[in-house]
């Protein structure tokens, strides 16, 4: 039977949660010759290739194991604590399973297709064991709507052509054959020597248990890693649950080496030419807990679209006194685009203990649009963590944001207790807002807002107004809001040039109790505030004291070469609630 993998049906996009620690993997891949999967598979069972001669894999049909009948895989070549398999053929068909025997003192399982077929999981794949298991199919792997994981530890997916370790050598599929008497060390390489490499796709929309509504995909036990390594990387609807783990995704489009850092982290050179990973219809990663927990993508281009949704954090009801949430990082050497209402966020949930980790972004261009975010935050007794982006070239908001908040739901904590907003540090060639996107640091409960900091080598533009609410300006905020407690953050601009333009702004007030923060803003070049929204809203850089405010207003500093207001634009530092408004100091070395 053939199956069209073009046409199985797309995930519907569910929910998650659970995970914690990453076994200390070795890994480098090494990337070669591998045809990108095919527009079918042929699902039929699993077939070993006779490669390991009298340590062959014996293949037991029709066991039932945890309740569905499975292929149970014993035999195998031993070697130390590694145990190696070989197939022509590796396929689950739904509503069946594969599970691999796990002989005691075994570690790790590795188990490479040395034929010409992607594999197509769209059982359970399982180890009767701890052990981690390496699935390796230079052809490719499909992982389908109803594909799970049953495993006690770590996985890694892969279209490399083999696995290297260390000095001891390869187990390949260019070149099968048994696994010399030395690989008995951890894998230290995986290594890819096709043309093309083989594609990796993900559906699985699989629940935590059976009947349940929470959906977690393709899940590692809790602080274990999940990686999927492979020419592209095709999230369609598909999830991946490591709840306090690591979740690691890699592509790459030529023969090259790809490295894994013993806590089980893909290293991917910059000079090795990538793939691409997209995420659509829904897909979710996952590593929310009560600690650590992360998330990296590495490739060309990186898409998330569709509500597709990145989180890391502390979870709710999970957490300790330090707790310290894992990072989320995406790193491409072409663009990053999120878009479609797709969120990549680091946050402590409500009534979480402990601390968010960092969003990281590097690219050389980041496109957020249509309502997408990044974000980090906390709602509940711990810091949220710092939105960074490293951008070569060039990061447009187009009705998107990007926010750092403290919010309401930390108003119930003690008193005693100052909770730390996150800063948003853009460090880019140029920099465009449009259609209402903004820039917020913000607190709405107790707790210290962060700062708005932007490096650009050339040009800083904010334009427009929301096109379907245009009382939504494209902005950069950072506030104090109504009923809040604690300082606002600054807004801090250093570029060649600025532009504030058809009523967008720039706002730093106190509307809580609390200091506004300042705008700062250094340019080599000019400043232009100009033109009005569609309702006749002026461009402004305004600080204020708002109405049940407390606190001081923050301050307005402006150094360029030159300085521009046109159509009624202002800089304004105001108080109409209690406390002193700050101060507007212009230094300009021509017009003003």
């Amino acid at each position: 039977m053939r199956l069209p993998i073009c046409t199985l049906p797309p995930a519907a996009h569910g929910t998650r949660r659970e995970a914690v620690t990453v076994s200390p993997l070795a890994i480098a891949i090494s990337l070669g010759l591998c045809a990108a999967l095919p527009s079918t598979v042929r699902a039929q069972a699993i077939v070993e290739d006779g490669t390991l001669g009298g340590e062959s894999s014996v293949i037991t049909r029709d066991v039932l194991i945890r309740g569905i009948l499975s292929d149970r895989i014993d035999g195998g070549a031993r070697r130390g604590a590694n145990l190696f398999h070989s197939f022509e053929q590796f396929n689950i068909d739904a509503g069946r399973g594969a599970y691999f025997a796990n002989p005691a003192g075994v570690e790790a399982i590795f188990s490479r297709v040395t034929g010409n077929d992607p594999s197509s999981i769209l059982g359970r794949l399982g180890v009767l064991g701890s052990a981690d298991l390496y699935f390796l199919n230079p052809n490719g792997i499909l992982f389908g709507p109803a594909a799970s994981l049953d495993l006690q530890g770590s996985f890694l997916a892969t279209t490399a052509s083999a696995f290297r370790f260390g000095d001891a050598g390869l187990y390949s599929t260019t070149a099968p054959a048994a696994p010399s008497p030395l690989l008995t060390v951890n894998p230290s390489a995986l290594f890819f020597n096709q043309v093309t490499a083989g594609t990796i796709v993900n559906r699985s929309v699989t629940p935590i248990a059976p009947g349940s509504t929470f959906l977690v995909g393709l899940r590692v036990p809790n602080g274990q890693s999940l990686t999927l390594l492979g020419g592209d990387v095709q999230m369609e609807g598909g999830q991946l649950s490591a709840f306090g783990g690591r979740i690691d995704i890699g592509a790459v489009a030529t023969s090259g080496t790809v490295l894994l850092n013993p806590n089980g982290s893909l290293v991917i050179s910059n000079g090795l030419v990538r793939g691409d990973v997209t995420f659509t219809n829904g897909a979710i990663l996952d590593v929310l807990l009560g600690d650590k927990g992360d998330i990296n993508v590495t490739a060309r281009n990186i898409s998330v679209l569709g509500d597709s949704e990145l989180q890391a954090g502390i979870a709710s009801t999970f957490g300790a006194a330090g707790s310290q949430a894992g990072d989320l990082r995406l790193n491409a050497t072409g663009t990053v685009r999120i878009a479609e209402g797709s969120l990549v966020r680091n946050r402590v949930n409500e009534n979480a203990i402990g601390n968010a980790g960092n969003v990281e972004i590097v690219a050389n261009q980041l496109v957020v649009l249509d309502s997408a975010q990044i974000s980090t935050s906390t709602l509940g007794r711990g810091n949220a963590g710092n939105v960074i982006l490293t951008v070569g070239d060039r990061i447009l908001l187009d009705g998107g944001d990007i926010f750092s908040r403290v919010g309401a739901e930390t108003l119930a904590l003690d008193d005693s207790i100052q909770l730390q907003g996150g800063n948003i540090q853009i460090t880019t060639g140029s920099l465009v807002l449009t259609n209402g996107a903004q820039l917020q640091a913000n607190t709405d409960g107790q707790g210290n807002a962060g700062s708005i900091l932007i490096r650009a080598r050339e040009d800083v533009t904010f334009q427009g107004r929301s096109p379907t609410d245009t009382t939504l300006p494209t902005a950069a905020f950072s506030r104090v809001d109504a009923g809040a407690t604690g300082r606002g953050g600054n807004i801090d601009i250093q570029s060649r040039n600025l532009f504030v333009l058809d009523g967008a702004r720039l706002i730093a007030g106190t509307l809580g109790t609390g200091d506004s923060g300042d705008i700062i803003i250094n340019a080599t070049g000019r400043i232009r505030f100009a033109g009005t929204g569609p309702n006749g809203q002026t461009s402004v850089a305004f600080t204020n004291v708002e109405g049940a405010g407390k606190g001081r207003g923050g301050d307005i500093s402006i150094t360029a070469e030159s300085v521009e207001l046109a159509d009624g634009a202002q800089f304004v530092a105001s108080t109409e609630g209690q406390g002193d408004a700050g101060s507007v100091t212009i230094r300009a070395t021509g017009d003003v």
